[in-house]
């Protein structure tokens, strides 16, 4: 009887120990990094540069209009154009994630990232910085669609929930000091260095992950095109029908017209409240008054 319970005192240990292992064993981050704090800061940097460059541009708009010759309304475009273009590509990040490696794909993006920041503060024209900021949006929504898979991948289960609460401490530093960094630069500095300030935190992040980042393997797979396509441009059109829609009078607007549409004649009388805007006879049964900013319909006049 008294040989028995070492007997099973040893097995038990044995047990709780092959446990142990396996637990140690299964708790591994997805990819191995020689230097996880520091790669995971990188990712954070070019993190905060993405979340910043969200707002930092809208406090810059009346300096960019004069210096690119443009008005107000044109120059929003510059916003419109970064946030469509994040719209339509990142649907596509893991299919590119899976035919690309994570690697490749990420910095990658923070290059194409860092590089449209640049043009973006040498632009000279409006169509310079509507296209540099569309690229700006392309790098963007890659770094913002796979940051968090990164840190995930680069730290153990148990510490994975730890991981994604300090990204969530230092990215929403962009969103918030945004608009404030952008009134500072434009204000003491010049309205290029709202892009130009990417750069000396971006170059170095970008050092650190051509260095250390390791890969997700590569795999091949079928990408439905069509069904891709409709998706953009479905999500491209809702985005810009609530970005302008504001500023247009949603539905009254003719911008939303399918293109080719032949649009009615219009004309132009003087507003009888205000003496200077305008009323437009949209077709033979009502008119569209414009007073004030405020969109009236009112009945058209059809005495002969």
């Amino acid at each position: 009887m008294s040989a028995s319970i070492p007997a099973s005192s040893a097995a038990a240990s044995g047990g709780s120990a092959a446990s142990s292992a396996a637990v140690v064993q299964d708790d591994l981050p997805f990819l191995a990094s020689r230097k996880t704090g520091l790669l995971m800061a990188a990712v954070m940097a070019m993190s905060v540069c993405q979340f910043i460059d969200m707002t930092v541009a809208n406090v810059a708009l009346p300096h960019m209009q004069t210096s690119l010759n443009a008005t107000l309304d044109t120059m929003s475009w510059a916003l419109t154009s970064y946030i469509i273009a994040g719209v339509m590509i990142t649907p596509l990040t893991g299919w590119l994630s899976d035919g690309l490696g994570s690697r490749n794909l990420f910095i990658g993006a923070c290059a194409l990232f860092l590089l449209a920041s640049a043009l973006c503060g040498a632009a000279t024209s409006l169509t310079q910085m509507v296209l540099f900021r569309a690229l700006q949006g392309i790098g963007a929504s890659f770094i913002g669609s796979m940051a968090q898979t990164i840190m995930y991948d680069l730290n153990p289960p148990s510490k994975q929930t730890k991981a994604m609460s300090i990204w969530g401490m230092v990215v929403i530093i962009g969103p918030i000091t945004g608009p404030f960094l952008g009134g500072f630069l434009t204000e003491y500095w010049n309205w290029r260095w709202v892009f130009y300030i990417n750069l000396p935190i971006g170059i170095p992040a970008l050092a650190i992950l051509w260095w250390l980042m390791p890969s997700r393997p590569i795999v091949a797979r079928r990408l439905d095109m069509f069904g891709a396509a409709m998706l953009a441009i479905g999500l491209c059109a809702l985005q810009l029908m609530l970005d302008r829609g504001q500023h247009k009078d949603w539905l009254e607007s003719p911008e939303p017209e399918c293109e080719g549409k032949a649009l009615p004649d219009r004309d132009d009388a003087q507003c009888e409240f205000c003496g200077r805007c305008s009323v437009h006879a949209a077709d033979g049964h009502h008119q569209r008054r414009t007073c004030g900013g405020l969109a009236l319909a009112a009945p058209a006049d059809l005495r002969l």
